[in-house]
């Protein structure tokens, strides 16, 4: 690769940037990656947590160096190579061989289809596309209609909130996708996602999701204290922790429930979601209406409501993450004793006392 000798990525430790450096590393040779004082060009993911910050500080200090940009939008800054995410390899490639022509914003890539995201869940809708979420079919002869929400996100959200509730410090949730921030305080998460590509990221279960990144399981998940995010200005934009949740796990159900629901036992919804602040089609209205009304199974819910099944189990899948569903253990029927069975009984009764007095 011409034009570069020495190439600085920049930004706090996520494994997409580590990625990044590993690349810089394999395509430029091993004394190619410097830190920032040695650096002619750097790399700086503007989406991440204070990503706009280590822009203004490389400027600062190197107002004349290039500088490529990896980020969702367009940072409309004329002085800057930007790769627009999702971006392939090739398309960074591209980018460090024209970083040199600074004053030149360059805008690199958008194949989302070559993105480790967009193919996992390409792959599952190819795999399912006989069978998508709208479609009104026999769901009783559907092998897959229910889902454990622990190998998606929907799971590992949840365990990072409940441990920043309990402990009051932010966490950093770490999944090999873009990283996820949990303010516990203000009931909030930062990321630097956007909805087109969680979407993505929640329908793909984690596993596959790391062989798509060539790693044998999911092991790189990890929940970590970044309690300095605290005393720092909180990023934007912003999101509420509940309505965050909720599109979350309406996405990782595809459609299914999650263990724990059956489509034929009796359910009902214990208080209305706060639909207008979710995250979800017009239908929910007529759902959380109906199942705070009723007690009744899914499938008799989505039956009764002319819905398709999947839509109301992707519902119940966004309610019950965040506690709103009550399943309904229908007590078992006294077994009906026949008139005869009565008098046998108290024939042997009367023999017994009897025989006790005699």
């Amino acid at each position: 690769m011409s034009g570069i000798a020495k190439i600085a990525v920049l930004g706090s430790g996520t494994k997409f940037l580590e990625i990044v450096r590993a690349f810089v590393r394999r395509s430029c040779g091993d004394g190619a990656l410097v830190e920032a004082e040695q650096a002619e060009a750097a790399i700086i993911d503007l989406d991440a947590y204070e990503g706009y910050k280590w822009l203004e500080s490389w400027r600062r200090h190197n107002p004349e160096r290039p500088v490529i940009v990896l980020s969702l939008r367009d940072p409309e800054d004329e002085s800057v190579v930007w790769v627009k995410k999702p971006f392939s390899m090739e398309d960074l490639t591209q980018a460090l061989e024209r970083a040199c022509a600074p004053r030149t914003k360059l805008v690199i890539g958008h194949r989302e289809e070559n993105d480790s995201v967009h193919r996992a869940a390409a792959g599952l809708t190819e795999k399912n596309k006989k069978e998508t979420l709208y479609a009104r079919h026999n769901w009783a002869e559907n092998p897959n209609r229910q889902y454990n929400p622990a190998d998606y996100l929907q799971g590992w959200l949840v365990k990072a909130y409940r441990q920043a509730m309990l402990t009051g410090i932010v966490l950093r949730l770490e999944t090999g996708w873009e990283p996820i921030l949990v303010f516990p305080k203000v009931k909030k998460i930062w990321t630097s996602g956007d909805d087109k590509m969680l979407h993505a990221f929640c329908r793909v279960p984690l596993k596959t999701f790391a062989r798509f990144n060539g790693h044998a399981a999911a092991s790189n998940v990890a929940i970590k204290p970044q309690p300095e995010a605290a005393f720092s200005e909180l990023p934007r934009p912003l999101q509420a922790m509940d309505a965050f949740l909720w599109k979350a796990a309406w996405w990782s159900s595809g459609g299914r429930l999650p263990f724990g629901l059956a489509p034929d036992q009796p359910v009902r919804l214990k208080r209305w979601p706060n639909l207008t602040r979710y995250l979800c089609p017009p239908y929910a209205v007529r759902i959380s209406a109906f199942l705070f009304q009723k007690t009744v199974t899914p499938l008799k819910a989505a039956e009764l409501l002319g819905l398709a099944p999947g839509e109301v189990f992707a519902f119940l899948s966004a309610a019950s993450a965040l506690g709103l569903v009550e399943q309904v253990v229908e007590p078992s029927q006294p077994r009906e004793e026949s008139a005869q069975t009565i008098r046998n009984v108290g024939l042997l009764r009367r023999i017994w006392q009897r025989l006790v007095k005699g």
